[in-house]
């Protein structure tokens, strides 16, 4: 399955797969420093990869007062990102 990545406004949909083939789509528009809002709703997979990328960047960014917002993760991202205790990192909106 594929990655699709939109802008809409502020905010980057994302829709597929988050694994190792599509993760540099990822990193390659999150490399811009500013606050970035992530619609994971249709995000059906979010690997290891994918979190440790998350993770990386707002590291990053909130060295430089900014920050990574994921709006509406699908269940199966919520998951992922309380299991790795992610989600006390990353800020999580419904």
């Amino acid at each position: 399955m594929q990655l699709t990545i939109e802008q809409e406004g502020d905010v980057l949909v994302l829709r597929g797969v988050v694994d190792g083939f599509t993760v540099d789509q990822i990193a390659e528009v999150l490399k811009e420093d500013r606050n970035w809002v992530l619609d994971m709703l249709e995000v059906k997979f979010l690997a290891s990869c994918g979190v440790g990328l998350l993770l990386k960047r707002e590291m990053e960014l909130k060295g430089k007062e900014m920050c990574l917002t994921i709006r509406k993760p699908s269940k199966t991202v919520r998951e992922t990102l309380r299991m790795t205790y992610i989600d006390r990192v990353i800020k999580l909106e419904d």
